[in-house]
């Protein structure tokens, strides 16, 4: 860690180049590569725990064996116990399952850093660099993960499916969207047997949203002022803020604008560990990238690094989520 000048990476430096000498080896950098893709893999892992990316938050994960498409089944099953038959038989459960898919693609990028950079350590850039890479690949799951709930929305959230309301973000928009969220049953009638607790707001909402889950809430009185009230919501919800829900200054990698974005717009989530209507396949389960560091082509003294990331993203279950539009007005 720290400057390519400092003692400490000199002293790793020289120590590696005498273990290959007594190896019989000849002195080669290739030994210092492995010394900065270790450095830089520590880095990129404390870099990803200080970001806090909201996908991790809000979106079910499936570790996947290889880039084919993967099935995800929900199994629906009908086992709420039945009286005992009078010749003592016990009935038997019914089984149906629904089908999504979801399939990985390989993200990276690659940059590289001439020789007076790397010596010089100019501005940090071995830090920069690391921070770099390690931010695109967050960028690149979280426009994923919101191009696709935005982009289709109107088919996750609908009348008809119960988990879409227009109610703004305060009490009586809390209570409507739990509501919601609690007339929600499987495909045998089973009602959902845990609460949301997830409040996944844009920045336009996120000091309300922040307000509403407190331990005292500040209401006017006509003779008092303003009275603290006791909050039934507090605790019950984590709020999770993301700038991809209305900031429309975002761009994907490839350099698209997000749809349907709104100041508005607010959502209701479960757990994702029980369930979410969205779903982030990973490679092995491997949540963060891999990061790897070589030496430049031979014409050209520097040092190169890539960053690469194996995942996809795919549409959850509805029952999971409500989503307000937060214009009662239906304008």
């Amino acid at each position: 860690a720290g400057s390519r000048k400092s003692e400490s990476f000199l002293r790793a430096y020289a120590e590696s180049a005498k273990r290959l000498e007594a190896a019989g080896g000849p002195f080669s950098t290739l030994t210092t590569n492995h010394i900065l893709e270790d450095a830089a893999n520590k880095a990129m892992l404390s870099r990803f725990a200080q970001a806090a990316p909201t996908w991790t938050l809000i979106c079910e994960q499936k570790p996947l064996d290889d880039f084919k498409p993967h099935n995800l089944y929900r199994l629906d099953s009908n086992l709420g116990y039945l009286k005992l038959q009078p010749q003592g038989e016990l009935q038997h459960g019914r089984l149906s399952d629904t089908k999504r898919s979801v399939q990985a693609d390989t993200y990276g990028r690659i940059i590289s850093l001439d020789r007076h950079h790397v010596i010089n350590d100019d501005l940090g850039a071995f830090a920069q660099l690391i921070n770099g890479l390690s931010d695109g690949s967050i960028w690149a799951i979280e426009s994923a993960v919101y191009a696709l709930l935005l982009a289709n929305a109107s088919s996750i959230f609908s009348v008809g499916n119960g988990n879409l309301i227009d109610n703004v973000l305060d009490l009586a928009g809390l209570e409507a969207a739990e509501e919601s969220f609690g007339s929600h049953v499987t495909a045998d009638g089973r009602p959902i047997t845990f609460e949301p607790d997830r409040l996944l707001v844009g920045t336009a909402l996120a000091s309300t949203a922040r307000q509403l889950v407190s331990p005292q809430l500040l209401a006017s009185d006509a003779n008092s002022g303003q009275v603290s009230l006791q909050n039934v919501f507090a605790g019950r919800f984590q709020v999770v803020k993301t700038p991809y829900l209305n900031n429309t200054s975002i761009r994907t990698p490839e350099g698209d604008a997000l749809s349907n974005q709104s100041d508005t717009l607010w959502f209701i989530l479960g757990n994702p560990s029980r369930g979410a209507v969205v779903t982030v396949g990973l490679l092995g389960g491997r949540s963060v990238p891999t990061i790897q560091s070589n030496e430049t082509s031979f014409q050209t003294l520097g040092m190169q690094w890539r960053g690469y990331h194996d995942f996809g993203v795919a549409q959850g279950d509805e029952e999971y989520g409500v989503m307000s539009t937060g214009d009662a007005s239906g304008g």
